[in-house]
């Protein structure tokens, strides 16, 4: 069986962390498995990579000897950012691991010139770049990536059943039982746009008077997000990390994602399979989850306090809409599809690099 790396450096490698548990899972009956990541990074990734049943490695920044001792045959590097996971790249290629590629989990923001010199000179040590999203691809083929290197795997999911039911949630999260109730699920930095949603409440209240919003995850805008909320007491609860996501998708009627920019996001996904219908921003990525009108709604950040309006006056259309987001889910964006996917582009590129190599700096 082959030995594949699943890596990378990011210390905070949260929904990083997530995709690469269920690629893994996906993937564990044609490869042995070893998912590593920095000792020091935030979460329980490499915990939880071993109560999987899959090796576990704490990068230390000096990681040739690892990868040499361990045989490699595809290493795997994730990058949450553009600039993360360069370095894992060139110590793979240069020690001698026969398919090197490299995932993108966000399009390409990269502004500052050494940085993009250092992203195109790492590429030249992989055989090929995946992307996770169309918009995320094309933002890599504009900022100079040849668009033969990029492959497009959308994002999957495994979806987890919750363990509690609605009601229960609701009593514990001191939520009435009809009360309209909107989740967020992501960090508290300036990318997810939660300061759009806040601005939002005024008008979403005035139509809703006993509207709730949760916003699950920490960051570090999160004292000044607090702030902003102060006004609106109760309406607001900020729940900080939690591992029952699935409990608190199954006590709400919308989910609700303001982002800025995306790849393709797990949480749009994972509330897809929880059947819940979204209110997104729209943008690159957002687009290839949400089918607008019939999954949720896209909505400019402007406008996202009549989408969420809109919805929640009509539980019928909302409920129609959660159903559809669920099959939606089931024929776009299983795990098992996603890992099929990758499957095809490991061997793609392992016949490629086997005919032609690749081309060092």
């Amino acid at each position: 069986m082959e030995r594949l790396l699943l890596a990378t450096d990011s210390l905070e490698p949260s929904g990083v962390g997530e995709h690469m548990l269920a690629l893994a899972e996906g993937l564990r009956d044609d490869f042995d498995i070893v998912i590593a990541a920095p000792g020091r990074a935030r979460g329980d990734l490499l915990s939880r990579a071993l109560h999987r049943g899959f090796g576990a490695a704490a990068l230390t920044g000096d990681d040739a000897a690892f990868m040499a001792a361990q045989a490699f045959e595809i290493a795997h590097i994730h990058a949450g950012i553009g600039w993360e996971g360069l370095d894992l790249v060139e110590t793979a290629s240069r020690t001698g691991i026969g398919t090197v590629l490299r995932t993108e989990h966000l399009p390409d923001v990269i502004t500052d010139p050494a940085q993009r010199s250092a992203h195109l000179r790492a590429l030249g040590h992989v055989t090929g770049l995946i992307c996770v999203s169309a918009a995320a691809a094309a933002s890599f083929v504009a900022a100079g990536v040849p668009a033969a290197k990029i492959h497009v795997v959308h994002n999957g999911v495994l979806p987890e059943e919750p363990r509690r039911d609605r009601a229960e949630m609701r009593h514990g999260l001191g939520v009435a039982p009809n009360a309209p109730l909107a989740v967020t699920v992501a960090r508290l930095t300036e990318q997810k746009n939660h300061a759009a949603l806040l601005a939002a409440l005024p008008d979403i209240i005035t139509a809703q008077p006993e509207f709730r919003l949760v916003l699950v995850g920490s960051g570090p805008l999160e004292d000044d997000l607090r702030a902003a909320a102060a006004p609106w007491g109760e309406t607001v609860l900020f729940l900080g990390h939690r591992r029952d996501v699935p409990d608190l998708l199954a006590a709400a009627d919308l989910f609700v994602l303001p982002s800025l920019f995306e790849g393709l996001p797990l949480s749009l996904i994972e509330a897809m399979a929880a059947g819940l219908p979204a209110v997104a921003s729209a943008i690159g990525g957002n687009d290839e989850v949400v089918d607008s009108g019939v999954t949720g709604i896209l909505a400019p950040p402007g406008q996202l306090a009549a989408a969420v309006t809109e919805l929640l006056a009509d539980r019928g259309r909302a409920a129609a809409m959660g159903r559809a987001a669920r099959l939606r889910f089931e024929t776009h964006f299983s795990h098992s599809r996603m890992s099929r996917d990758t499957r095809h582009v490991y061997a793609r590129l392992r016949k490629d690099a086997g005919s032609q190599g690749r081309t060092l700096p």
